[in-house]
């Protein structure tokens, strides 16, 4: 009779097959009641490779819908501005807005005309609201000349009961800028202005020398040299101005001076009356000859 043999399965080393054989159970532990069914393991990972994929596309779209809805809820309470510069300086679209140092809002586009530049302005907020009397300017900031558009409110501030997508009543109240609105702009501070300061001031020293320039500064230091003993005694009268016009806000300074006024007034019209006479008015000439004659003669 032939030997019947057991084969019994291997005992895996120890140490290093313990993981191994753990994720071989766990996997075997899934497949097994699947593989009663009919599925086997090429069917298992299809299916994981499906349901990976439905997952991806589940999770995509619910942060589209995210992101789509936050966007409409932003445009639902921003609005547009058209701002008129006679200059870009820098303007491009994502260019910020801001009102009073704090961001309120980006340029959307420019568009360039023959007399000025267009740019339209999406502000974030119907709250960020701005005032028909603000001052609006286009500046360069910082050492790499970052551009900005500032919107300065000016006195009085207005204290508005419409917003301005609110486009009829804003209009009718006329305190704001409404939505579709356009406002006129000024360049501010500019360094395409500066540079061309500097490159005027450097062609008229070298037109009329460094030499020149020195010459006037030296000019200019003794003015002010000599100009010193004349602001020192201007300064001792006004010292010696004070008590006079201290006594004159006196009250009897003021009294004595108002009776003196009127002395003069009366003696005035009494001179008048006296030398509207044509006798006297002789008389007084032939006085004035003779006493002429007298100061000859002496």
């Amino acid at each position: 009779y032939g030997e019947l043999r057991v084969l019994q399965p291997r005992r895996a080393a120890a140490g290093g097959g313990g993981g191994g054989k753990g994720a071989g159970d766990f996997a075997g532990g899934i497949l097994r009641p699947l593989a009663d069914f009919g599925y086997g393991k090429k069917s298992v990972w299809e299916g994981g490779v499906g349901l990976f994929l439905v997952t991806g596309v589940g999770f995509f779209a619910t942060v589209f819908g995210w992101v789509s809805r936050q966007r409409m809820a932003s445009l639902s309470t921003s609005y547009d501005v058209t701002m008129k510069f006679p200059m870009a300086s820098g303007i491009e679209v994502g260019t910020p807005v801001r009102i009073r140092d704090v961001r309120a809002g980006q340029v959307r586009s420019v568009r360039p005309t023959l007399a000025s530049v267009e740019v339209v302005v999406d502000m974030a907020d119907e709250t960020c609201i701005i005032p028909r009397n603000a001052k609006v300017e286009v500046n360069q900031h910082g050492l790499i000349a970052e551009t900005m558009i500032d919107v300065t409110p000016q006195l009085p501030l207005p204290e508005p009961k419409h917003s301005p997508l609110e486009v009829q009543a804003c209009r009718r109240e006329g305190m704001l800028v409404c939505n579709g609105d356009t406002v006129e702009g000024e360049t501010g501070v500019s360094m395409d202005d500066l540079v061309a300061i500097m490159t005027r001031l450097s062609r008229e020293t070298e037109k009329h020398g460094i030499d020149k320039l020195f010459k006037a500064a030296d000019t200019a230091e003794r003015f002010m040299t000599d100009a010193n003993p004349l602001l020192d005694r201007a300064e001792k009268v006004a010292e010696e101005f004070a008590p006079l016009l201290k006594s004159a806000n006196d009250e009897q300074a003021v009294a004595s001076l108002k009776k003196l006024v009127d002395g003069a007034s009366a003696l005035a019209d009494d001179v008048h009356d006296i030398t509207g006479d044509k006798n006297t008015q002789h008389s007084i000439k032939k006085i004035a000859e003779a006493v002429s004659r007298l100061v000859d003669d002496a």
